[in-house]
């Protein structure tokens, strides 16, 4: 664990915390259909989940921040732990949907879609758009 970035890391988590609940997948399933019909308010059942992951996360992306891997960006870098709040949430529910065998389509889906957010929250094309953009701002 020392040694991952924090790609890995939150990789890590996202494929763990799946597989650790696959046995209890019927259980899930059926919070999901009684309690999600009111999103994007979750159920106060997921606060505490929620707060563990906030905190964790925070841990993850102030590493990248420190080692470069993740790009500081001035009111953006503190919503970078919602951004992956939000990614968990949509993998949790693709997973319940997911027929795919051995969820291998979970499984991808955690894959890319960590890549991108992770992709987003380092250097990027995203950086020298809003560079340019503050330079137009300034000399208009």
């Amino acid at each position: 664990w020392i040694g991952y970035s924090a790609r890995e890391k939150v990789l890590a988590v996202f494929f763990t915390f799946i597989e650790k609940i696959k046995p209890n997948r019927s259980f899930v399933k059926f919070l999901k259909d009684r309690d999600f019909k009111a999103l994007p308010k979750w159920p106060s059942y997921l606060n505490k989940l929620r707060e563990v992951f906030i905190s964790n996360m925070k841990t993850i992306i102030h590493e990248g921040l420190d080692s470069k891997e993740l790009a500081e960006r001035k009111y953006l870098d503190d919503k970078y732990v919602d951004g992956l709040w939000i990614n968990f949430l949509f993998i949790l529910k693709f997973w319940i949907d997911d027929t795919s065998t051995g969820f291998e389509k979970t499984d991808a889906a955690i894959e890319k879609s960590v890549n991108l957010s992770m992709d987003l929250m380092g250097k990027s094309a995203l950086d020298a758009a809003l560079d340019f953009g503050k330079f137009l701002f300034q000399n208009r």
